[in-house]
């Protein structure tokens, strides 16, 4: 391991003590903070180097299974290092074993992997096009092939997310806790054509669930937060 990669991977155990110190605890306010700068001082690490970030990939994501996952902060830069396949394929693995809190931090964090998309170089075309190096439209056709870059890689994950979308929808029948229901409510649609014919049983309980708890409002919230979504990708 290289020095560069010991100095982050001394800040990522020590963000997942300062998580295990913390689970299951109501936080004061000072506590709170320091999760709070700590993750973002992580993510920006991790943001930094990509690259640094993939070689240390497997230490990052035991942290996505123990927090809530309520930010896009460590999210979104492993995303960037090792792509959105193996980043969801990762994530379906933890949504399927450990705790039930895990599991619904785990369904959380893959929501971030579907509202993560590769940055556009806005300032460096608009720079290109002011100092007379490409034109106008070839900056918009630049930008026209980032999008649909992003469409093309969505589209590969289509068969990934049933199966997300199951180990979702037991964790949300499984568990009496409404805290985590809500958390994991975003995991999955009750009514979707692609769903595994094996999901039908407990997507059969989650609708039943649904129509008695104000919370778990699954279909409604999902389609409000990937209305937003899309809307995000497009403007970005």
């Amino acid at each position: 391991m290289t020095d560069p990669d010991a100095e982050l991977a001394a800040a990522i155990y020590e963000f997942a003590a300062l998580l295990a110190d913390t689970e299951g605890r109501r936080l004061d306010q000072d506590r709170y903070e320091q999760v709070e700068t700590t993750r973002l001082s992580l993510g920006q690490a991790l943001a930094a180097d990509p690259a640094r970030t993939a070689r240390l990939a497997d230490r990052v994501l035991p942290l996505l299974a123990m927090e809530s996952g309520r930010t896009s902060q460590l999210v979104f830069p492993l995303v960037a290092a090792v792509g959105r396949q193996a980043a969801l394929t990762d994530l379906i693995s933890l949504a399927s074993e450990g705790s039930w809190r895990h599991w619904a931090n785990a369904c959380t964090a893959a929501y971030w992997v579907d509202a993560w998309a590769a940055p556009v170089p806005l300032d460096d075309l608009r720079e290109q096009v002011r100092a007379g190096r490409i034109s106008a439209e070839q900056a918009q056709e630049r930008i026209a092939r980032a999008l649909k870059q992003v469409q093309a890689i969505l589209e590969l994950l289509t068969d990934l997310w049933p199966h997300l979308w199951l180990a979702a929808a037991k964790r949300f029948t499984g568990s009496d806790d409404p805290d985590l229901r809500c958390l994991v409510q975003a995991g999955f649609p009750l009514e979707h054509p692609h769903h595994l014919p094996e999901a039908a049983p407990f997507l059969a309980e989650a609708r039943r669930i649904a129509e008695n708890d104000p919370c778990a409002q699954v279909d409604a919230g999902r389609r409000h937060r990937t209305a937003m979504l899309r809307g995000w990708i497009a403007d970005s």
